[in-house]
């Protein structure tokens, strides 16, 4: 992460814009430097000038799901930590996003959300 001050920067990507908008504010209340859009191409564009130590998206997007912007981040940004989320708790995208090994973390959208979302970015500042 570099100097030891420098906050986490998150790249959060929900095409829900309330849900980004609300985990953008609580993530930063919790000290994250968050930037939050609701498109996953917008992301790639973004990530190329951010850098981000981390990624938080949605599964379920219109424009490109969740595991293809995953892997498209695990070959752009291999350093970047991919946490993905969804309201669905099974179907073939969020069994796809479980197998993939480079996928720190995965959370079903409800009410644990932002706390496991907050617990899971603590965990990867430490470990930097």
């Amino acid at each position: 992460m570099g100097d030891a001050q420098e906050p986490l920067r998150v790249l959060l990507v929900d095409d829900e814009q309330g849900v980004a908008d609300a985990l953008a504010n609580f993530l930063q209340t919790g000290g994250y430097e968050v930037h939050a859009v609701c498109s996953p191409i917008q992301a790639l564009t973004l990530a190329d000038h951010l850098k981000p130590h981390a990624l938080v998206a949605d599964v379920v997007m219109s424009e490109m799901h969740g595991v293809e912007l995953a892997d498209e981040f695990a070959n752009r940004f291999p350093g970047c930590n991919v946490v993905l989320m969804s309201s669905a708790a099974s179907g073939p995208l969020v069994e796809e996003a479980r197998r993939r090994k480079y996928i720190r973390a995965f959370f079903h959208k409800g009410r644990e959300l932002q706390q496991q979302l907050l617990d899971s970015l603590d965990a990867m500042k430490r470990a930097a």
